[in-house]
């Protein structure tokens, strides 16, 4: 994803969100399941209620942070090119981003609630033929909180303010290349440990970071639109403001006739990994 600014208090404030709401869907959802525990017992209503409820809530803070980093990347953009993304239409792609994806971020939640549940209300039921209920709705409880506890809300966090920064980002590039069809912004993979000191990539994020988008794929299939790769991901890209031309050329290497800013240029890109990988 491109640069967010803030980025710690936007996820911070995506969590809070998502916390608020769990806790409000545990409750619910416990009681209805009653006791020995039963998912079948939750009404289907409820779960609609919850998926709307925390879509609702959502919603703006994911908008908000799409048209963030949208706008963060066009502010650079018209400094060096001199034009400027219709704010009106960048705020309408993100009203339409934050709808489609608290949606979507509702409902996958709320399925793999339900799964967790299931699997908890089982374990229950046939932990009682087996030792003291009172045992039995101990370990239930503690289950049942670790489905909904401040590390998964975090964690959401963390992994959707870096989804809703990636779109915000793509949608003004998309504009941009629309508009100016002999330059394309070529992305870079960056981590976060040249701002942060102490935190490194992941094994799965280290072979990407350094490398543009025109390798991602070939490295891992997984990793061809860009970061956040995986659950908890801090990585992001840079952009790198080039012609269609220099683009096509990049998986090459630079022959001798090149001439030297742009071979300067290419070794930059290929070179740009961070400190640790030096």
């Amino acid at each position: 994803m491109p640069h967010l600014p803030a980025r710690e208090l936007a996820q911070a404030r995506l969590a809070r969100i998502i916390r608020r709401a769990t806790r409000e869907q545990h409750r619910r959802l416990e009681d209805a399941m009653g006791w020995p525990p039963d998912v079948a017992r939750i009404p289907a209503q409820l779960w609609h209620d919850i998926e709307r409820e925390q879509a609702e809530s959502s919603r703006p803070l994911l908008a908000m942070i799409f048209l963030t980093a949208g706008a963060a990347l066009g502010a650079i953009l018209q400094k060096a090119t001199g034009q400027q993304v219709s704010p009106e239409e960048l705020g309408q792609e993100a009203l339409r981003y934050g709808q489609q994806r608290s949606l979507q971020l509702a409902s996958v939640m709320a399925d793999a609630t339900r799964d967790k549940l299931t699997a908890a209300a089982t374990d229950a039921r046939q932990a009682l033929q087996v030792q003291p209920e009172a045992i039995a709705r101990k370990e239930f409880r503690e289950r049942v909180g670790k489905v909904f506890s401040p590390e998964r809300a975090a964690a959401v966090g963390v992994t959707d303010t870096g989804f809703a920064a990636r779109g915000g980002g793509n949608a003004v590039i998309g504009r941009f290349q629309a508009e100016n069809p002999g330059r394309t912004i070529l992305k870079i993979w960056r981590h976060r440990e040249r701002i942060v000191f102490g935190q490194h990539p992941c094994p799965l994020c280290a072979p990407l970071v350094g490398t543009s988008e025109n390798e991602w794929a070939g490295i891992n299939p997984a990793a061809e639109q860009g970061p956040p790769l995986h659950v908890l991901c801090d990585c992001n890209w840079e952009g790198l403001l080039i012609t269609k031309d220099e683009e096509e050329r990049l998986p090459m290497t630079p022959p001798q006739g090149w001439d030297r800013p742009y071979r300067d240029q290419f070794t930059r890109i290929r070179d740009s990994r961070g400190p640790a990988d030096r």
